[in-house]
């Protein structure tokens, strides 16, 4: 039988920092954005409120 491996566990904090500075080097990739949202919501523990400049309202 093999063994599993788990990933150790990151400190909230850790963890969106670590999001943070993947998202700059990916130059804000979707994916590393998404991953910094999740971070972040695991962490204050509510989502986060709507953009409404993603609906396409321009002024």
């Amino acid at each position: 039988m093999l063994n599993a491996i788990a990933p150790a566990p990151t400190d909230a904090k850790e963890r969106i920092v670590k999001a943070a500075v993947t998202a700059v080097y990916d130059r804000f990739c979707s994916s590393s954005v998404a991953e910094l949202e999740e971070a972040v919501v695991a962490l204050i523990g509510e989502p986060l409120p709507c953009n409404e400049d993603e609906e396409g309202d321009e002024p």
